[in-house]
């Protein structure tokens, strides 16, 4: 009997594995699309480099990973259940006594292994994900305009250099620049070239690199004993050099924020995300558990929309945590109350669905 049981066990262990590893990519390949449009189309409004963007992408799929693996596997679980009701294969084990409780305990392993996966996503990946987004934003924000050239335009940057190019093409990371005209004020220095190109290195430090040019030294001295005229072959000089951490306007948020560094804080924000972070995994066992009971179907029946139920209580679900979490709380009981009152609602749908199916059965009987 033991043995029989693990065989079913590892049976419906292994279908609804597969059906995870499907929807997981599907909804992985959904958002990271998504993400791909938003920061193209914001890339050039908030300064990144073109290396810059995939990082980004990946940062911002790696936020939202614990509600893809959660989605992803819920899904899963009510389709593959949902499939083998269909195939009749299901009725065998409902036959032999094996309610939606006995279905469940089959596949508690596999369910808490994904829930401790969704945790460390949680409470660990997430935010560190975040910190860095935070972090290419900052950066992105303090680089200055001079590093994004445009062709036929004078541009003043920071009023004291006045750079114009009269044709600016691109090439892999380069821009390559024809008749540059670049003014500083200070040392009132002039430099014309026929050819040059800007280019970053892999530490994001920009240059600039001027070919067959001259320099006009003190252009604007009263002192004409000052002024000289130089030619060079090739002129080099940094634009701009990152700097290591910027502490100035980087977002200091919690959610950020490691888990130790939350308890060491132990206040009322602090908390609140722990919560929400919590809440996260314990969504994915109660869902499962609802997905076991919403996946029962007659295969005779041609209306099967077991998935489409669960795709819309999922999403309600996880609204109520996030706006509980971005809800303004006075004290712990109030924290306590509205972070387990999703929970507790779901717990109630729970047993109702059980409640109504216990009726059907007796009446039925």
């Amino acid at each position: 009997m033991n043995f029989s049981s693990e065989k079913i066990s590892t049976y419906l262990t292994s279908q609804v594995l597969a059906s995870f590893f499907a929807f997981f990519l599907i909804i992985s390949l959904i958002i990271s699309g998504n993400q791909l449009f938003l920061v193209v189309s914001q890339s050039l409004k908030e300064g990144l480099f073109d290396s810059e963007i995939f990082s980004l992408i990946t940062l911002k799929y790696l936020r939202d990973s614990s509600f893809v693996v959660s989605l992803s596997f819920v899904l899963a679980l009510v389709y593959s259940l949902n499939k083998l009701y269909r195939n009749s294969e299901m009725l065998i084990l409902s036959n032999a006594g094996l309610g939606d409780y006995g279905i469940f305990k089959k596949l508690f392993s596999m369910v808490f292994f994904i829930s401790l996966f969704v945790s460390f996503l949680s409470f660990f990946v997430s935010p560190t994900a975040i910190n860095r987004i935070n972090f290419l934003k900052e950066t992105a924000q303090n680089r200055p305009d001079f590093i994004f050239l445009k062709e036929g335009i004078f541009q003043n940057f920071n009023n004291n250099i006045i750079f114009f190019a009269s044709n600016v093409s691109f090439e892999d990371e380069k821009q390559i620049l024809r008749d540059v005209f670049l003014f500083q004020e200070e040392g009132n220095k002039l430099i014309l070239s026929k050819n040059g190109e800007k280019f970053i290195d892999p530490n994001n430090r920009v240059y600039l690199k001027l070919l067959n040019g001259k320099i006009y030294q003190n252009l604007l001295s009263a002192n004409e004993a000052n002024f000289s005229v130089s030619n060079f072959n090739e002129l080099t000089f940094l634009l701009f050099k990152p700097k290591e951490i910027y502490t100035s306007n980087m977002d200091n948020s919690y959610e950020s924020k490691g888990f130790g560094e939350l308890i060491s804080e132990f206040n009322i924000v602090s908390l609140n995300e722990v919560f929400y972070r919590l809440s996260i995994p314990l969504s994915l066992l109660i869902m499962s558990y609802f997905s076991v009971q919403i996946s029962r179907s007659n295969p005779r029946t041609s209306k099967n929309l077991q998935l489409g139920y669960v795709l819309i209580g999922y999403i309600f679900y996880y609204n109520m945590i996030i706006f509980n979490k971005q809800t303004f709380f006075l004290d712990l009981d109030e924290l306590l109350l509205t972070t387990i009152s999703p929970h507790f609602l779901y717990l109630l749908l729970i047993f109702y669905v059980s409640y109504v199916r216990n009726g059907i059965l007796r009446r039925s009987n």
